[in-house]
């Protein structure tokens, strides 16, 4: 055995505390004093959140409102290098003393031309443009013209009539009076063309009802077309004018004077065909309104009244039958003429 296991132990006592290991409190001799006590120290804090104060923002750009318009600064007009030209004065008074056959709307459309011209700057190619544009306004005149005469119910409307036309005459054949007795017996025989026709007199009636409306429109254009034609011709006659009298200036080279000569004379007798157009146009107005009458007085107005007339006619009265018969004679000739 060990030599501390000769070792009495104490007795312990139960409950009892063991003796404290800590050490003892220094004692402070006398006179000595006692050291200053520390402050008991504050543990940090975390720093309060701090408010950030907004930055001020920029100005908003000036946006225009919806549908309104930035107005744009007017450049300020600068004047400029050069000489200013001045067209030819001539007033109505002074033309109207060189050329007394021109009315009061010539005298001012020839000075209105005549202002236009630069007595500087008036040359061969501006001698050859006068009176241009009024050639080109009656070409399109005539274009117009004859788009009128290739309408539809133009073309229609007199086929509609020589359809009609011959099927009244096949009736007025039936209801003529028999030579013999013969005949008036043949014809109990025959069927009646009135009745085998009627439908179709009908549709072409019908037809020719909305062509005379429809002939409104092309009489109204014309009548148009000829009051433009009649202050083209005069606006002709005044431009030819003033080529004559810009051939009586000084200041006009002779090449030039030679074209003015020729402008004039094509713009007279353009002039001239355009008075001739206007009567035609008058003529082919006239032949309209004719066919719109023959329409409505004839196809429109007679011939149902005597249809209705037929309607009661018994077949074997002749008196009566002779009686229809001439009727529809007058009729077919009111449609023909």
């Amino acid at each position: 055995m060990s030599a501390s296991a000769d070792v009495p132990r104490r007795p312990r006592t139960m409950g009892a505390t063991p003796p404290s290991t800590a050490p003892a409190p220094a004692v402070v001799p006398a006179g000595v004093p006692e050291p200053a006590r520390r402050a008991p120290r504050a543990m940090a804090s975390s720093p309060a959140p701090t408010t950030a104060t907004p930055a001020a923002a920029p100005p908003a750009p000036l946006v225009p409102a919806a549908g309104a318009t930035t107005p744009m600064p007017m450049p300020m007009p600068r004047p400029m290098a050069g000489e200013v030209r001045k067209g030819v004065q001539a007033r109505p008074e002074d033309l109207a003393a060189r050329f007394p056959a021109l009315n009061k709307s010539q005298l001012s459309f020839a000075s209105t031309l005549l202002s236009s011209v630069v007595a500087g700057a008036f040359d061969w190619s501006q001698a050859q443009d006068c009176g241009v544009a009024l050639q080109k306004q009656y070409g399109d005149v005539v274009q117009r013209l004859l788009d009128v005469a290739s309408s539809k119910v133009l073309r229609t409307a007199p086929q509609y009539l020589s359809r009609l036309l011959a099927l009244l005459e096949e009736c007025a054949q039936d209801y003529a009076p028999p030579s013999s007795i013969i005949g008036r017996w043949l014809r109990k025989d025959k069927p009646n063309a009135l009745a085998l026709h009627r439908n179709e007199i009908d549709e072409l009636k019908k037809k020719l009802s909305q062509a005379c409306v429809d002939l409104e429109q092309p009489i109204a254009e014309v009548i148009a077309i000829r009051g433009e034609l009649s202050a083209l011709a005069e606006q002709l006659v005044a431009a030819s004018m003033a080529c004559e009298w810009l051939m009586e200036r000084d200041w006009v080279a002779e090449e030039v004077r030679a074209v003015l000569v020729d402008r004039a004379l094509v713009l007279t007798r353009t002039a001239a065909l355009v008075q001739e157009q206007q009567l035609l146009s008058l003529n082919s107005a006239s032949n309209m309104d004719a066919l719109r009458d023959r329409i409505q007085e004839g196809v429109l107005i007679a011939l149902p009244s005597w249809l209705s007339t037929m309607a009661s006619v018994p077949a074997d009265n002749e008196t009566q039958r002779f009686v229809a018969r001439d009727d529809l004679r007058q009729i077919i000739d009111r449609i023909k003429n």
